[in-house]
C-alpha cells in the first residue's frame, strides 16, 4: 500500500491536536486504507465491494469515510461525530480558539487551545488547570505551559457588534497570534 494510491486528505482541529487523514482506495484490488498523522490505522487488502463505508476514532471522535460512485467517479466523503466534514469543521471554528507557541529558549512548540464553550484550556491536547480573575476592560485565564511558562488568556469585547467577544493569548508580556 502506497501514498500514491490517496484519493482523498481531509485535515481535522481538534482540543487534542491536528490530525491528517488520508483515505487509500484501490479499485482494481479493492485495497484500502486509512492513515491519521501517517500512522496506519486500517488496512484491508482484497475487497470485492467497492463502495461502502470504513469507521474508525480519533480520540472521542466517531469518524466514517463513505464510499459512493456517481457515473464513472468514485466520491468519498468523511463524517466526524455524524456530521458532514465541512459542518464539524464550521462548527469547530466557532467554539475552538487555537494559537500555535514556539519557545526559542526551550526550542519547543506549543499547542494551545482554548474552548469557547467550557471555558477550557488545553496545551499539547492536555487540559491544564486554569485561574480566571477579573480585569478593569477584560477576564484573564491564568495557566501554566509549561514549568517556565506561563499563560494569559485575556477575554474582551472588540467595540464592534461584528465582531464580538476576542480572546488574546499573552506569554511573557507578547501577543501570540
Amino acid at each position: 500500500m502506497t501514498k500514491s494510491d490517496i484519493v482523498a486528505t481531509w485535515t481535522l482541529e481538534l482540543v487534542e491536536g491536528k490530525y491528517i487523514i488520508e483515505f487509500i482506495h484501490n479499485t482494481l484490488t479493492g485495497r484500502r486504507g486509512i492513515f491519521v498523522n501517517d500512522k496506519q490505522y486500517l488496512r484491508t487488502d482484497w475487497m470485492f465491494h467497492l463502495l461502502g463505508t470504513e469507521i474508525f476514532e480519533i480520540g472521542t471522535n466517531r469518524c466514517e469515510i463513505c464510499i459512493d460512485a456517481d457515473d464513472f467517479e468514485y466520491s468519498y466523503t468523511l463524517s466526524v461525530n455524524q456530521k458532514k466534514y465541512e459542518t464539524f469543521i464550521e462548527k469547530q471554528s466557532k467554539f475552538l480558539h487555537t494559537w500555535i507557541y514556539n519557545d526559542e529558549t526551550l526550542d519547543s512548540e506549543f499547542r494551545i487551545v482554548m474552548d469557547k464553550e467550557t471555558m477550557d484550556v488545553y496545551v499539547n491536547g492536555k487540559m491544564v488547570k486554569t485561574e480566571s480573575e477579573f480585569g478593569d476592560d477584560c477576564t484573564m485565564m491564568l495557566f501554566n505551559i509549561d514549568e517556565k511558562i506561563n499563560g494569559v488568556i485575556k477575554t474582551f469585547h472588540s467595540g464592534t457588534m461584528k465582531k464580538g467577544i476576542v480572546q488574546k493569548l499573552v506569554i511573557n508580556d507578547k501577543i501570540i497570534e
